[in-house]
């Protein structure tokens, strides 16, 4: 379960592990995480759905995220998905 600051510091230690690998990623994020985020509500989320990522200004699915987010502490070893980031769109 995860409050506001602790989704926030779920994703900057996301955005840590990808510049050690030398990436980045915008990230397009739906549901009550976002609405965490954006301070809109104080209630607990379970996850922060991830519909899209930026790339040169234009979206692209958010499936597959980029390889290194497997190395953040919030990654899912079954799925390789950070459990607090994933992916919420279908093929």
């Amino acid at each position: 379960m995860f409050h506001a600051d602790t989704l926030d510091a779920a994703l900057r230690e996301l955005g840590a592990v990808l510049a050690a690998e030398g990436q980045q990623a915008e990230l397009v994020v739906i549901g009550g995480g976002a609405l965490l985020l954006l301070g809109l509500t104080a209630r607990i989320t379970e996850d922060c759905d991830i519909v899209a990522v930026i790339e040169d200004a234009d979206l692209r699915t958010a499936k597959p995220l980029p390889p290194a987010t497997a190395k953040s502490s919030h990654a899912s070893p079954n799925t390789k998905w950070p459990t607090a980031c994933r992916p919420a769109c279908r093929n």
